[in-house]
């Protein structure tokens, strides 16, 4: 049986929501429970607190591509990483659009090696 999502509003409160098509392999995360099993596992949120502790512990800041208006392509912008072509963007417009989007957040905590890892990837929920 796939996991299900945990969803967390602004204010707190949960709901169920269906798993991603491909993200169902993956270790289903929360507040509660965001630890990796082993180095190089990919985790699996849509937990707000979870993603952005996970961005800002590692320098990373809300971003979307360039342009005026409402954020398209939602990113994550690392230090070093070449984000020269990212807008800068609030992490309640990030959070307003993955939501409306009904997307998971895939991520590591650490590369297979025990480095930090800085993989994320947005992926759409299943119909």
């Amino acid at each position: 049986m796939p996991a299900t999502t945990t969803t967390r509003s602004r204010t707190g409160s949960r709901g169920a929501s269906s798993p991603s098509r491909d993200a169902s392999r993956y270790k289903w995360v929360d507040g509660d429970d965001s630890k990796p099993d082993h180095n190089g596992q990919t985790l699996a949120t849509r937990d707000h607190d979870v993603i952005r502790q996970w961005a800002e512990a590692r320098g990373g800041k809300p971003a979307t591509t360039t342009g005026s208006g409402r954020p398209r392509v939602l990113r994550i912008d690392f230090p070093g990483y070449g984000g020269d072509g990212l807008r800068k963007i609030s992490w309640e417009d990030w959070f307003d659009v993955f939501d409306e989007r009904d997307v998971t957040f895939l991520f590591q905590e650490k590369l297979r090696s025990g480095s930090q890892s800085n993989f994320s990837r947005l992926t759409r929920a299943a119909a």
